[in-house]
């Protein structure tokens, strides 16, 4: 019963953390993905929190050449308990003391290391979901050494990233920490009022492999409930969210924006792509001949 009240009297008090820090440090003055069931807000990044799950629904960060500089503060690596959450919520590196998961960082601690405190709240446990090695390691960091290198040309961008959990109940490790089916990360450009999305499965992948996972951001919300970017007009909210990059982006692109189509966004049961006179289908759009499809079918074959 004790327990019970007192997650009762945090859930309260995490509720009003969003009417009384809405933008987190300026981290989610775009939007906040979604009311989750507390809001963490941080010096580097911001988190939505999801107590069934023991972990974020999502993380959002603004990157700019300064925050990431090479001459920034060591790497701090001091892995702890998230003492701001309820107890029974909490997740701890004894979780991850199995032989399969990395602690996988959603708000990338090589990326935040401007100062000491923003350094050190990435290595927050919150902030940590089960990662293979061979993605965690491997394409998920690939992805965010680009995020870098695209600030070094772009400047100021926003990124959000978290988990999916598709399909049946999810695998667990530790206390009921639960593996995620995939992995998404979403980053907007104000500036040229762009964005650019992947959605990861949970395996071994490649930074090679990345331009196959680019999606739009329609797609991430669909399959995560979340919903980006709301602070933005509804007409440029939606056309920036049903664009999808054919390619990644380059540091010699900007700021013309890249090749895009866009896509039926209605639940795949009710869409109905088509192969198109002058092009082929892929997943539920149509493109150019002269484009490669990187898109998995959709309910028409790639023509």
């Amino acid at each position: 019963m004790r327990q019970s009240i007192c997650a009762i009297l945090f859930a309260m008090w995490a509720w009003s953390a969003w009417s009384a820090a809405p933008t987190c440090n300026g981290h989610l003055i775009h939007g906040i993905p979604s009311q989750s069931d507390q809001l963490l807000c941080r010096t580097g990044y911001a988190l939505g929190y999801n107590y069934s799950r023991k972990t974020a629904d999502w993380v959002a960060y603004r990157l700019t050449p300064d925050i990431h500089d090479d001459g920034n503060v060591d790497r701090q690596n001091d892995f702890r308990v998230d003492t701001e959450l309820p107890a029974i919520y909490q997740t701890t590196p004894a979780d991850y003391v199995e032989p399969v998961f990395d602690q996988g960082h959603l708000a990338n601690s090589e990326s935040l290391d401007d100062t000491i405190t923003m350094n050190s709240e990435t290595f927050l446990m919150s902030n940590m979901t089960p990662q293979l090695p061979g993605l965690n390691s491997a394409g998920w960091k690939g992805l965010e050494n680009r995020e870098r290198k695209w600030t070094d040309n772009r400047g100021e961008l926003f990124i959000y990233a978290g988990p999916l959990f598709e399909g049946g109940l999810p695998s667990f490790i530790g206390n009921g920490v639960p593996v995620p089916t995939h992995f998404w990360k979403v980053i907007y450009d104000p500036a040229a009022q762009e964005a650019i999305a992947f959605i990861f499965p949970h395996r071994r992948v490649l930074t090679s492999e990345l331009s196959l996972l680019l999606v739009s951001v329609n797609e991430v919300e669909i399959r995560s409930g979340l919903n980006f970017l709301t602070a933005l007009a509804d007409t440029t909210e939606e056309t920036i969210e049903q664009s999808q990059p054919l390619t990644q982006w380059t540091g010699l692109d900007f700021p013309s924006a890249p090749v895009s189509v866009v896509l039926d966004t209605r639940p795949h049961s009710q869409a109905c792509c088509k192969i198109c006179r002058a092009g082929k289908a892929c997943g539920n759009s149509c493109i150019s001949r002269s484009n490669q499809c990187h898109q998995s079918s959709g309910c028409a074959c790639d023509g």
